[in-house]
This record gives structure tokens, sequence and C-alpha cells, in this order.
């Protein structure tokens, strides 16, 4: 498989996510009470929708990442499931067409278009540089040998 076919091609884990969406619309034929139902489908709501996001937008740490940065994307992406599961919600209860069904339906849709997204690149820093802002050029927050400069005595601003 060449370069470009590779960046695009589905791996295993995000076609495990889009098919998560549909295991849990399948829960949903399951009695409302079934522990089985509940479990899967309060799963995908919470994680589902927000991982896909996340990797889309390429903000997944890689798997050599610290767990820290592991930890912060699960939060990540359990913040942005609970506002897309909102605003799903909303948008079928002011249109009166909600079910469980149907949010889960609109869900598991989601998920899988976002899954299935190539993700994006990041970009890499040229070598040599910081990504600090940068300082205009002429000031200087050294004292001049007047004991002044242009951003004032020992890197205080004057007035201008």
């Amino acid at each position: 498989m060449n370069e470009r076919l590779r960046a695009i091609a589905p791996t295993r884990a995000r076609t495990a996510l889009a098919l998560s969406g549909w295991a849990a619309l399948a829960a949903t034929a399951l009695p409302p009470a079934n522990p089985l139902r509940v479990a899967v489908v309060t799963a995908f709501v919470l994680l589902g929708p927000g991982a896909a996001a996340v990797g889309v937008a390429g903000l997944a740490p890689a798997r050599y990442a610290r767990w820290s940065q592991h930890v912060a994307a699960a939060a990540l992406a359990l913040a942005v499931s609970a506002a897309v599961a909102t605003v799903t919600a909303e948008a079928l209860l002011l249109t009166h067409r909600f079910t469980p069904t149907r949010a889960v339906l609109v869900l598991a849709v989601l998920t899988t278009m976002l899954a299935l997204t190539p993700p994006r690149r990041r970009r890499r820093r040229r070598p040599g540089r910081r990504g600090g802002p940068r300082r205009p050029r002429g000031l200087t927050t050294r004292p001049s040998p007047s004991g002044w400069s242009r951003t004032g005595r020992a890197g205080c601003s004057l007035p201008a």
C-alpha cells in the first residue's frame, strides 16, 4: 500500500469506533431495563462521538505519549461527546421527533462519518524555531549604558 493510501485508510481503531455506534444501535433493540443495553448505549454516547472528533481534529496522542496526554484526550472526548449528545437531543426534542433509538441513530451516523474521515496532519515546526511569540525589533530589555532603553528602566514600559 503506498503512502497516500495508508494515510487515508481507516485503522482498526477507527473502524472499531465506527462500528461501536452501530452496536449501540443494535443494543437499543433489547428491553429498556436490560443492563447490557444500558452499558453499551451509555458507553457509546459518552465516548463515541467525542473520540471520533478528537481523532479527526488530530488531537489524539500517539501510542508512545505520556499517560497525562491520554487522560487529557479522554477528558476532551468525554466533553465533546456530551456536547454533541446534548445538541442532538435538543434538536430532536425541538422537532418533536425524540426517541432514544433516533438519538443513537443520529450519533452513530455522525460517529461513523467522523471515524472514517482521514485525520488532519500535524504541522511540523521548522528546526531552530521556537513556538513562542517574537519580540519586536528595536526593543531591548537590557538597560543601555545610560540605564534607559526604549522599554524603560529594568524592563518596565515607558508611557508613550
